[in-house]
């Protein structure tokens, strides 16, 4: 792979991908307006790449686009202005809503990775950008791949991807090729869509699973932080969407002063504030959960992880993440605060539960399961949690304090989030007020949850 030698051009090429317009109702906000309240709202969706805020603090290629974004607009109108500052406020979205955000209004502007497989009130595409060249996926892998170099190497690999339906043709051609050539086909295993590129970059990168494909922007700027990942560029498929900007139909006279910051201002400073190396500070490495000696503790404990987790409610194989999470299963464990063996218990939290010494492994995961259940019914009697959303509040309860998120939830339903949902949603609330420790710890859990999904597949069948 080629080292990436001048970052502050890729930027510069990211956000001039795309310039797209939208209908819109009439009575939508013009920039006439928009001067004249000196605010520009623009709608990102919570990314580690683009934008995130910890402790209040914004992160993020977004952030740093905002600033330029207003910098420029108000030295161009700063006679309308009355020479005030012209602010773009970030507007954080929940996955996959930033372009309706425009329709209803929300946004004036929408930046980020637009998939068109999903469809959007009253809109249609109609320009753009001819600078459009970063609208496609690639295959990433990890260190334990394969060396590929050619699509035909694809033949008998397993990818991974989270979103998959837009790759299926693709890999049906490829595996008609392959089949006439004798060779075996590949394999496309779709993963949850909660699951965000950089999830799987990370989770490739520490050979959870062996290679992905995400889109080719993102990969280019996390082979700085991660740096087990190999980037084939030259092995790409196809994207439903684009990564840029979108406005309103309406506001075409909003896409021609983007347009011109795009090619003005952003491709010649090259966006040399952004320093891709702000994210170490906020990302915990992974383990491998399915190694050799960590699968073997897995097997001696998945019966009591399905006991437990059966009887409380919660979902046995995230239980086992979570232990996974805190110990790596290892019943031997102390913390340096007391707490105890595979589940790191406080003795008195142990003690108060009543199922005998934590000291024993059984009775720490059952001591483990039966708080978590009563965090939950003592704390959210209210809340309706469906799937494994009643065991993910549960953790982020397990590590945070339940108080702490009960009074999170009420947050994210006041700014639009689903106070019932916790990735993409009360997460990204919880990050801004708690810290982006309590998101990372949870998002590890569920990373190793799907890592034993994965490992677990074939005994399913």
């Amino acid at each position: 792979m080629k080292t990436l030698k001048n970052f502050g051009r890729l930027c510069a090429l990211i956000v001039g991908v795309a310039l797209q317009q939208f209908t819109g109702n009439a009575g939508a906000t013009s920039f006439g307006d928009m001067l004249a309240r000196h605010e520009v709202r623009l709608a990102v969706e919570y990314d580690r790449t683009l934008y995130y805020s910890n402790h209040g603090a914004p992160y993020g290629l977004a952030v740093e686009l905002a600033s330029d974004l207003s910098v420029w607009l108000t030295q161009r109108h700063a006679a309308q202005l009355g020479h005030r500052p012209l602010n773009v406020r970030i507007v954080a979205m929940p996955q996959g809503e930033i372009l309706a955000a425009l329709t209803n209004d929300k946004a004036d502007i929408a930046l980020g990775q637009m998939r068109f497989d999903r469809p959007v009130a009253d809109s249609s595409a109609l320009f753009i950008q001819p600078s459009a060249i970063l609208r496609k996926d690639v295959l990433v892998t990890g260190p334990k791949a394969r060396n590929v170099a050619t699509t035909d190497q694809l033949a008998g690999m397993e990818i991974h991807a989270a979103f998959g339906s837009h790759l299926a043709s693709t890999v049906a051609r490829l595996n008609q090729k392959f089949e006439s050539s004798g060779l075996g086909p590949m394999r496309l295993t779709t993963l949850p869509h909660e699951l965000l590129d950089e999830d799987l970059l990370q989770m490739t990168n520490a050979g959870l699973i062996e290679a992905v494909i995400v889109p080719d922007w993102k990969a280019q700027l996390w082979t700085r932080t991660l740096p087990n990942i190999k980037v084939h560029a030259d092995i790409d498929f196809q994207a439903e969407g684009l990564f840029g900007w979108a406005v309103l139909q309406s506001n075409a006279d909003l896409a021609s002063e983007l347009e011109v910051f795009v090619k003005n201002l952003i491709e010649t400073d090259g966006m040399k504030k952004f320093r891709i190396d702000s994210f170490l500070a906020n990302t915990r490495s992974l383990k491998n959960p399915v190694g050799p000696l960590e699968w073997s503790r897995f097997e001696r404990l998945k019966a009591l992880f399905q006991k437990y987790g059966t009887q409380y409610h919660l979902d046995p194989l995230m239980m086992a993440a979570l232990g996974f999470q805190e110990t790596t299963l290892d019943q031997q464990a102390r913390g340096g605060g007391g707490s105890i063996g595979v589940m790191q218990l406080m003795p008195a939290t142990g003690h108060a539960m009543h199922v005998g010494d934590i000291a024993d492994v059984e009775a720490n995961i059952h001591a483990a399961a039966k708080y978590m259940d009563e965090l939950l019914r003592d704390n959210f009697p209210q809340a309706n949690f469906t799937g494994i959303n009643r065991t993910l509040f549960a953790i982020a309860s397990y590590n945070a304090g339940p108080w702490a998120i009960a009074s999170i939830r009420s947050k994210a339903s006041a700014e639009g989030f689903d106070p019932d949902v916790w990735l993409g949603n009360v997460e990204i609330v919880a990050a801004k007020y708690l810290g982006v420790s309590v998101m990372t710890y949870v998002r590890n859990v569920y990373k190793y949850f799907v890592t034993y999904q994965l490992r677990l597949q074939p005994q399913l069948h």
